[in-house]
């Protein structure tokens, strides 16, 4: 294999740990993305028992992708103005806060959609009756709620300004 060909796989699987890095960091370090994460877990667990269309599932899809990603990038603009300065700064508070604000913007647009999407009386009938109809199916959602809610409010205690 040509050495620049290999330099460059080096260079891009390198990249993609960058890439993963980042995102670690963001699990461990934002409580808002483990629930973001928490959400998006349910809404895919319940999407199969509701008649979605593709193009509907897409839109979930691409609205999850689009909280998730925008929680991150309040992570960076955190971080960098952090780097930036320690003392309160007006255009810092600014920066931070639009960051922040383009989260909820598109947390409250997925609310909506998942709202419109999944106001089907049926589907909800058969998840219930998915859940009822076997015990261990319904401790299996209560164990994951324990889950979540250990991974959401105990998990990330401490790690917000670690640095791994």
């Amino acid at each position: 294999m040509n050495m620049s060909i290999k330099n460059d796989f080096i260079k891009l699987f390198k990249s993609f740990g960058f890439a993963f890095k980042g995102i670690i960091y963001c699990i461990k370090s934002e409580r808002n993305m483990r629930i973001h994460l928490c959400a998006a877990f349910y809404v895919l667990l319940i999407m199969p028992f509701f008649e979605l269309e593709k193009s509907e599932r897409a839109v979930i899809y691409i609205v999850i992708s689009l909280v998730i990603s925008l929680e991150m990038i309040n992570t960076a603009v955190e971080a960098a103005v952090d780097l930036k300065t320690k003392e309160r700064d007006s255009l810092a508070g600014i920066a931070k806060d639009c960051a922040a604000g383009a989260v909820l913007c598109s947390a409250i647009v997925s609310v909506v959609i998942a709202v419109v999407f999944f106001a089907d009386a049926d589907g909800w009938t058969r998840l219930f009756e998915y859940f009822a109809d076997s015990p261990l199916k319904l401790v299996l959602l209560v164990l994951s709620a324990v889950f979540w809610f250990v991974f959401i409010f105990v998990i990330g205690k401490g790690k917000k300004n670690e640095q791994d």
